[in-house]
């Protein structure tokens, strides 16, 4: 308080009677307090985990029991440093990269429950796509965070990346494609004026956290599965019907892949 009292124009002090006692008491009472600019602050970039010796520690039954005890969606300034949801699951991914069939049996157990949350295996396909993990495994494990839900808004970018790894390794499924075909398809799957919250950036990697523009970035991808043409080209004809900016950009990038399929449709 006394700081405080100190950083007021004196002037003000003084033609405040009650500014002027309170002063005149805490300036008694602690004498000479010195004015110092503080030590510093700290701010957090992402969700907090845990500290790195406590992952070192733990079996894979402490770690699984963990995904059950940390159920925090995000951090606030009451619980700083307690971790969260998606901070716990970001680092489980990057112990899923270094080693990702000491992971196996419990990635299979938590994807195949519903009791964990989802994040934990969306991670989970994130670590495995970045290890290059057996592709038959990944797409396995894609398959069950599908069939578990249809709202995938707040962690679709990094799943539809892990998806691209499958995609590229020949390991597609129908379920994997039509779950992208249907993101590629519906323009509900574009942010609402999501041209204006990308305007100012680079647009030719805006269709990389752009929902719907990835996806169709994937679609055009499968090309190689010749089973899938007919309903490669019906979602980029609606596309073109129905696109905003990063979702066009997305199927321009991509389009070249599309005349292995039907160099004349490319072209309509």
């Amino acid at each position: 308080a006394i700081r405080t009292f100190k950083g007021l124009v004196a002037d003000l002090r003084i033609k405040n009677t009650k500014l002027k006692d309170l002063f005149l008491e805490y300036s008694q009472k602690f004498k000479d307090v010195k004015n110092e600019p503080p030590d510093g602050g700290t701010f957090r970039v992402g969700e907090p985990s845990l500290p790195k010796s406590a992952y070192d520690k733990m079996s894979i039954a402490d770690l699984k029991k963990s995904f059950l005890k940390i159920t925090r969606d995000h951090h606030d300034f009451q619980n700083w440093d307690k971790p969260t949801v998606p901070g716990h699951a970001q680092a489980f991914a990057k112990y899923v990269e270094e080693n990702w069939t000491k992971y196996k049996e419990l990635i299979v157990d938590i994807s195949s429950d519903s009791k964990y949350n989802i994040l934990y295996s969306v991670h989970a396909c994130i670590g495995l796509s970045k290890a290059k993990a057996d592709v038959k495994f990944v797409a396995e494990v894609i398959e069950r965070v599908i069939q578990r839900t249809n709202d995938f808004r707040s962690w679709s970018i990094g799943f539809l990346n892990s998806i691209e790894y499958v995609i590229d390794n020949n390991g597609l499924t129908k379920i994997i494609f039509d779950y992208i075909f249907n993101i590629a398809y519906n323009k509900s799957n574009e942010y609402p004026n999501e041209d204006d919250r990308y305007k100012d950036e680079n647009q030719i990697v805006t269709f990389s956290y752009s929902d719907r523009g990835l996806a169709a970035a994937n679609l055009i991808k499968c090309y190689r599965y010749n089973q899938y043409a007919d309903r490669i080209f019906e979602a980029m004809f609606k596309i073109a019907d129905d696109w905003n900016l990063s979702t066009r950009i997305a199927v321009i990038y991509s389009m070249a892949f599309l005349q292995n399929i039907d160099a004349k449709r490319n072209i309509e």
